[in-house]
C-alpha cells in the first residue's frame, strides 16, 4: 500500500471518527432538551379562550374576554410562586373568573353565556418564543363563550407569560390558532424556529468540531495531496 494510499484512509478513519462524536453529541443534546421541555411543561398552567363563532364582532369579544381575564389574573396570581398555589388559587376563586368574563361580554353588549372550565386538556405542540411545548395534557383555566365554536386564543397563563404579552412586552408569547373542532385542539399550521436545534449547535460537540475544522482544513488538505 503506498503511503499518499494510506494517509488518505486514515484521513478518512479520523472525519469518521469525528462525525460518530458530532452525532453522539446532537443525541444526547435532543434528549436533554426533550427532557428539560417535558419536566417544564409540568410546571405550567395555560389559558384557553374559545370564542362564540368566527363572525368579527365574536372575535373581537373574545379578546375583550381575554384581557379582562388577563387583568384579574394578574391580580390574583401577583404573588405566586408556585404551580401548586397558583392552581389551588384559579380553582377556588374560578366562580369569580366566570363572573369576570361575562361581565365582559355583557358590557360589550352581547348575552352569551360563559363556563369557565379547569382540568387537564390536550394540546398540540406549539412554540411561545423561544420556548417549545411539546404535544400533551397540560392543566389549563378553559373559557367556553356561548356555543364555543369559533377560533379560539391559548397562552401560558402561568408562570405569567400572558401577561407579559398584554403589556406589550413580547408578542410572541401568544398564538391564536384556527380549528375546525374546539374539543380536539385541531389547528393551522406553523413554522417554528426549532428549540433542539438551537441547542444542539451549542453543544460542546458542536463547538469542537467547528474549531477543529477551522484550525485543520488546510492541514489535512495537504496530507490528502
Amino acid at each position: 500500500m503506498s503511503t499518499s494510499s494510506l494517509k488518505t484512509r486514515l484521513l478518512v478513519c479520523f472525519i469518521l471518527l469525528c462525525l460518530g462524536v458530532f452525532a453522539s453529541g446532537v443525541f444526547f443534546a435532543v434528549e436533554r432538551a426533550l427532557h428539560s421541555d417535558q419536566a417544564f411543561a409540568q410546571d405550567l398552567i395555560r389559558l384557553h379562550v374559545i370564542a362564540h363563532s368566527n363572525l368579527p364582532q365574536d372575535q373581537e369579544l373574545k379578546l375583550k374576554v381575554r384581557d379582562a381575564l388577563l387583568l384579574e389574573t394578574r391580580r390574583l396570581l401577583g404573588e405566586t410562586r408556585s404551580k401548586d398555589q397558583a392552581y389551588s388559587l384559579l380553582v377556588s376563586n374560578a366562580e369569580a373568573l366566570e363572573r369576570c368574563a361575562r361581565e365582559a361580554v355583557l358590557a360589550n353588549g352581547f348575552d352569551y353565556p360563559v363556563q369557565i372550565k379547569m382540568g387537564s386538556y390536550l394540546f398540540p405542540e406549539r412554540a411561545y418564543g423561544d420556548l417549545l411545548l411539546p404535544e400533551g395534557t397540560y392543566d389549563a383555566v378553559r373559557v367556553e363563550i356561548g356555543a364555543a365554536q369559533g377560533d379560539n386564543w391559548w397562552c401560558i397563563l402561568f408562570p405569567p407569560l400572558c401577561l407579559a404579552d398584554l403589556e406589550g412586552a413580547n408578542a410572541s408569547l401568544v398564538k391564536v390558532d384556527h380549528k375546525e373542532n374546539a374539543k380536539q385542539e385541531g389547528g393551522r399550521s406553523y413554522v417554528f424556529r426549532s428549540k433542539l436545534w438551537d441547542q444542539v449547535v451549542q453543544t460542546r460537540y458542536a463547538r469542537l468540531i467547528q474549531d477543529w475544522w477551522k484550525a485543520s482544513a488546510a492541514g489535512l488538505s495537504a496530507l490528502a495531496r
